[in-house]
């Protein structure tokens, strides 16, 4: 079967298609010499009335794309992918880790909080232990106030600011006083009912 039987001229083949690309960008390797007696011998560039040279015009020739060109994008592609992958799976670890922390935290500031509430004195069945649950309880809060209002020193907050965050360290310890007292009476009522 001829290719030009619908009714065209024949524009395909290697040659074809080059010399078309070559016309198009008024290369001088496919430049068309019309003999009409005229002293002109390349065609000048429109810009600056001097002719192409080399190295701009092969900046612009494209590369050829073959079966090996193909190949090679398929390669890169394939690694593109699996360094995706590789990125995605590192990121979701990241993020498991950061999750396991704040959980970690969370965890140890409810125990913090537990301690010097005095929650450990409802543990105790003695009275000596009552006692000295109480003690290392009302010690911790104790700690935890100088260590917030330290704090408050040493972060340079001056004035009102200052005044509020050191009189909220104080209402925190009496509330946590508070509950330490509730949960001896109430440590001390189960040890009697038993």
């Amino acid at each position: 079967m001829s290719r030009t039987r619908k009714g065209g001229k024949y524009k395909g083949g290697g040659f074809a298609s080059q010399f078309k690309q070559g016309l198009s960008m008024q290369s001088p390797m496919f430049a068309v010499a019309v003999s009409d007696g005229s002293t002109e011998e390349a065609p000048i560039d429109k810009i600056d009335g001097k002719p192409p040279e080399l190295s701009e015009l092969e900046d612009v020739v494209d590369e050829k794309v073959g079966s090996s060109a193909r190949r090679v994008e398929r390669q890169n592609w394939k690694v593109r992918a699996e360094q995706e992958a590789e990125r995605q799976k590192a990121e979701a670890e990241a993020k498991a880790l950061e999750e396991q922390r704040e959980q970690e935290a969370i965890q140890a500031e409810e125990e913090r909080e537990a301690r010097s509430q005095g929650q450990e004195i409802l543990d105790e069945t003695t009275k000596r232990g009552i006692k000295d649950a109480k003690k290392e309880a009302k010690q911790t809060a104790r700690d935890e106030k100088r260590g917030k209002i330290e704090d408050i020193k040493a972060s340079g907050v001056k004035g009102k600011a200052k005044r509020q965050a050191k009189r909220k360290a104080r209402k925190e310890f009496r509330k946590d006083k508070k509950q330490i007292r509730k949960n001896k009476r109430t440590a001390k009522r189960n040890r009697k009912g038993k």
